[in-house]
């Protein structure tokens, strides 16, 4: 679909976009929490007092607050693959969970560990 110009298009037309700008749109993370509706567990009295506390946050204890919570994920992580693999030494252990984390290509040309023929 190309256009020639701006009129030709009609009201509230787009225009085509690139590959780029279609990968950067998936890849782009919602940071406005606040606008959705609540869960359905939490009242909005709740959600109301979280966004505000967040938001009383300062930049490094948000950041402090990522860093503890991607922690937190990289050993659950590595619980669970210990869990399914409880002979397997550091290493094997390390790569497994990398794996669940990585692409593919990535763990092949980095660390020579192929998930589809290693296992997850």
């Amino acid at each position: 679909m190309t256009f020639t110009s701006q009129a030709g298009r009609g009201a509230g037309a787009r225009a085509p976009r690139s590959r780029r700008q279609e990968r950067e749109s998936r890849l782009r993370v919602d940071l406005r929490p606040h606008e959705h509706p609540p869960a359905s567990d939490t009242s909005a009295e709740v959600e109301d007092f979280l966004v505000a506390r967040l938001r009383e946050l300062s930049l490094a204890e948000k950041l402090a607050m990522v860093r503890r919570l991607n922690r937190g994920l990289v050993r659950l992580t590595l619980a669970g693959v210990r869990a399914r693999y409880p002979s397997a030494d550091a290493r094997e252990l390390a790569l497994r969970a990398a794996a669940l984390r990585l692409p593919r290509d990535v763990m092949v040309r980095a660390f020579g560990w192929d998930p589809d023929v290693e296992g997850l």
